[in-house]
């Protein structure tokens, strides 16, 4: 079954704790205050599974326009399971990956400045022509790049008021609209990226070149025969 990002108050997901895809059964923590309305809630979600508790606030900040923002945050665990990298993301990649993972629950919109600064870094290490990011992508779509990819490179960069630009951290913009499950869908597509475009091409040219010299040179021959 496909992994489901823990998320406030929903009826089943993949445990942060146990990871297993479990009922969640939601309680909300009492002060015995008589407020209406609380600016701040700790709510518990119970594993049907481990029968362990993950904790989260509920936070409203009111606006100088009279509106409100809410935040919803996993408190414990304070990293969540998401999916570890791709064996073939280079080690530099891996770091902000990683980065991204632990803060993923507290931080869905540092998780994907994160990701995206990941998916930079990673294309700047693998196609040194282009000065930003969609130029790189550009090149790509001109070497090939099945349609599904190259979707998959835009919406993890386009996501986001801004992307992150490598070596100019002045650049830094959080995007307000990161949520856990959309942060979700970017660490998917980082991975899919990763294997689609880096590791079966790389895997292929290693079988192909295990091939003896010879059997090589006519194929070679055969190729360029008109």
């Amino acid at each position: 079954m496909e992994y489901e990002a823990p998320s406030f108050q929903k009826d089943a997901f993949n445990c942060p704790l146990c990871n297993a895809y479990a009922q969640m059964s939601w309680t909300i923590l009492s002060d015995n205050r008589r407020e209406v309305f609380r600016l701040s809630e700790i709510h518990v979600a119970l594993c049907s599974r481990c029968k362990e508790d993950s904790y989260w606030l509920r936070k409203i900040t009111p606006t100088a326009d009279d509106a409100t923002i809410e935040d919803r945050v996993m408190l414990y665990p304070t990293t969540s399971s998401v999916p570890t990298p791709h064996p073939d993301l280079l080690d530099d990649c891996k770091i902000n990956y990683d980065e991204a993972r632990t803060i993923a629950a507290l931080s869905p919109r540092g998780a994907g400045a994160l990701l995206r600064l990941t998916l930079e870094d990673l294309l700047i290490s693998e196609i040194p022509a282009g000065n930003n990011m969609n130029g790189r992508i550009k090149k790509l779509v001109k070497e090939g790049l099945p349609e599904h990819l190259q979707q998959a490179l835009d919406y993890v960069r386009v996501t986001g008021t801004a992307s992150v630009h490598a070596g100019d951290l002045k650049e830094l913009n959080l995007d307000i609209r990161d949520t856990p499950e959309r942060v979700m869908v970017m660490f998917k597509l980082i991975n899919m990226i990763v294997e689609e475009v880096f590791a079966k091409p790389k895997h292929i040219s290693e079988l192909y070149s295990s091939l003896p010299e010879d059997e090589r040179a006519k194929i070679a021959k055969r190729d360029n025969t008109s």
